[in-house]
């Protein structure tokens, strides 16, 4: 069982504490006694206090099995006091069976759904006799339901969180093939660069540097060849250095975060920061 992100949903949760709420007012008015009364309100509290922070703490992720034997303990303890409105009581361990079959694997829900209804039936035999059969054959029916509901959940669950993954390495693909396209565009770029104006400016260097050697200092027409020539140099030097930013060599090789972590560890050696 996965309960990194345990939650139960929004419905169920409500209809937890309102159960919580009305069973717990109606299986207190079977007390006479108001000492009773008190008990019970403070046992079905806790119970409600533990199903609101403890059941989705780290705890209970690590060990779930004892949240629910200190809930089934507590319900017990509350059969124990004899009111003459169990049903209600017992409706609190179905809501703890679902509960428990929304969190556990199949094997240990089996298992605990098995105790609430041992625990339910022996309450029910001994207060009703005989007369209570019919009712104990009720629960079983009604806790086999709360296993099917509860693992039901489960699975919606588990359906949710696979796909919230899938949406996830969804948008972290989209992710990358943006960045693949921004790497691509830029290499494109380069190579038209190189292909092109930088041949182009490379050929202009020439033929000036031809034109300047046919031609004899004092000549008006030297400097200013002398000039362009430069600046022509200086272009490709430029073109150069913006190819290479383009495409950086290492992302020929590597990732894209492993070259990009090289180059700032370079760039912060070049300019001691």
């Amino acid at each position: 069982m996965n309960n990194k992100n345990l939650r139960l949903p929004f419905l169920l949760d409500a209809a937890t504490y309102i159960s919580i709420a009305s069973m717990s007012l109606l299986g207190i008015s079977g007390f006479s006694a108001l000492n009773l009364q008190l008990i019970t309100l403070g046992l079905c509290l806790l119970f409600g206090i533990l199903h609101r922070y403890y059941f989705r703490t780290d705890a209970f992720q690590r060990n779930p099995n004892i949240y629910f034997a200190i809930q089934a303990f507590i319900l017990t303890l509350i059969l124990s006091l004899g009111s003459s409105s169990t049903d209600a009581f017992n409706f609190l361990f179905v809501l703890l069976a679902i509960h428990t079959a929304h969190v556990l694997p199949g094997k240990n829900t089996a298992i605990w759904i098995t105790i609430y209804y041992a625990i339910v039936s022996v309450v029910v035999l001994s207060i009703r006799g005989t007369d209570g059969i019919y009712a104990v054959l009720f629960y079983g029916v009604t806790y086999i339901l709360c296993g099917f509901f509860g693992a039901v959940l489960q699975q919606a669950e588990k359906g949710r969180d696979e796909n919230q993954r899938l949406v996830d390495e969804l948008q972290a693909t989209q992710q990358k093939l943006r960045e693949l396209a921004v790497v691509d565009e830029r290499n494109r770029l380069a190579r038209d660069l190189h292909d092109s104006v930088k041949q182009q400016v490379f050929a202009i260097s020439m033929q000036l540097s031809a034109a300047r050697t046919a031609l004899s200092e004092t000549d008006k027409a030297y400097q200013p060849v002398l000039e362009a020539e430069r600046l022509a140099q200086q272009a490709g030097t430029e073109l150069t250095t913006l190819i290479h930013e383009l495409r950086p060599p290492p992302l020929e090789n590597k990732t894209l975060s492993v070259a990009l972590q090289e180059y700032v560890t370079e760039w912060s050696k070049r300019n001691n920061i």
